[in-house]
């Protein structure tokens, strides 16, 4: 059944796909090509916020560490052609990258060198991994680099 939609509400798509190699017209101007920089403003602020992170106050700042992987992380879902994630912060050790489809939640906590994941579907866990070395880390086939 279809819904009605609000021309007042913003909504994101859930997969965004870069095309490579010849462009053409329709990619080139447009809503497409609006899309795709958006996505990668989008990708760039979060990477220069993780950036700010290392730097900030004591207060708020979290560990380099973390931080370095995390935007590694970040660059292999950027490659993978995922949306851009949400970001929080875990008791200065700890970043945290977050999606949500419909009751599907999923969630990455990067520290220093190490990632682990959670999968839930309506509440359902469905995968979880802790604590794996960044360096064995796959991220659908790849393994993020850090810098």
């Amino acid at each position: 059944m279809l819904q009605k939609v609000s021309p007042n509400e913003t909504y994101e798509p859930l997969i965004y796909r870069r095309v490579y190699g010849r462009s053409s017209p329709a990619i080139d101007e447009g809503p497409a090509a609006s899309a795709l920089a958006s996505v990668k403003q989008r990708y760039d602020e979060i990477e220069k916020r993780l950036g700010a992170l290392a730097k900030a106050d004591k207060e708020e700042a979290v560990e380099r560490g973390a931080v370095q992987t995390a935007i590694a992380v970040l660059n292999q879902i950027e490659k993978a052609q995922l949306p851009p994630p949400k970001i929080a912060t875990q008791d200065h050790e700890a970043i945290i990258m977050l999606w949500a489809e419909g009751m599907k939640r999923c969630a990455i906590t990067i520290t220093d060198g190490e990632v682990g994941y959670v999968v839930r579907d309506n509440r359902q866990l469905l995968t979880a991994k802790d604590s794996i070395n960044i360096h064995e880390f796959k991220l659908l086939g790849y393994t993020p680099a850090l810098k």
